[in-house]
């Protein structure tokens, strides 16, 4: 169970991409029953089958969407940071969450939103819901991008090619991304152990390719890691 549950803004709300498009008294009418939830990391948000009463928010931390496998394993099927929105499409279409939700291993802080309040506005203006599915198309872009990611049979060349499409600050060819989950999280979305994980950064740290400061990456050489990338 999370640790919290507090009232929602509507200033918080409009943070998020898929919100943003409604109006204030839009935004107003969900905050008035929405919450803000704090959960432990590796806390389950909510499990595959359960009804899809409601979508959900990233405030702060990070949420790992997954399938367990036959024999027990965890598959993720995505995970996503700050700012980013979860099960809308089961808010939508399925009536149950199709996976398995829960915290990152740094916990998350999470916007509550009732799903039927939100379909019953989105119903009351057209215009909202064409600005809400838009952003539900450039959210299926992305995926598909991950795809394309875990498609790639190397595990450095998946790791560059994330790293490389992620913001970055800097110049000069040094730049810095700031990890949008924990390194374990990120390595199960990529398809790899933490093991192997460690492995390439710490290759790339004695190749003066890229090291590691925290939960951020810094590329020492984005030309060497944009070949890596590139490589078929």
């Amino acid at each position: 169970m999370p640790v919290k549950s507090l009232p929602v803004s509507a200033m918080e709300l409009r943070s998020f991409p898929l919100l943003k498009p409604l109006r204030e008294e839009m935004l107003t009418e969900l905050a008035s029953t929405a919450r803000a939830l704090e959960f432990a990391g590796n806390e389950v948000v909510f499990r595959a089958g359960e009804p899809a009463a409601a979508l959900y928010g990233v405030l702060s931390g990070s949420v790992v969407l997954y399938r367990s496998s036959a024999d027990g394993r965890e598959q993720v099927v995505h995970d996503t940071g700050a700012g980013r929105t979860i099960a809308e499409a089961a808010v939508f279409q399925y009536g149950s969450f199709p996976v398995h939700a829960r915290a990152g291993t740094r916990g998350a802080r999470l916007a509550q939103v009732e799903g039927a309040r939100f379909l019953a506005i989105l119903d009351r203006d057209p215009a909202a819901m064409h600005s809400v599915l838009a952003a539900l198309c450039r959210r299926l872009h992305e995926l598909v991008d991950r795809v394309e990611i875990l498609s790639l049979p190397d595990a450095g060349q998946r790791l560059a090619r994330f790293l490389l499409r992620l913001p970055a600050e800097g110049r000069a060819g040094s730049f810095r991304v700031r990890l949008p989950v924990a390194k374990k999280d990120l390595a199960a979305q990529l398809a790899m152990t933490p093991e192997t994980l460690s492995r390439v950064l710490k290759r790339w740290r004695e190749q003066a390719w890229a090291v590691v400061l925290d939960d951020e990456i810094e590329l020492l050489d984005a030309a060497a890691l944009e070949q890596i990338a590139a490589e078929s």
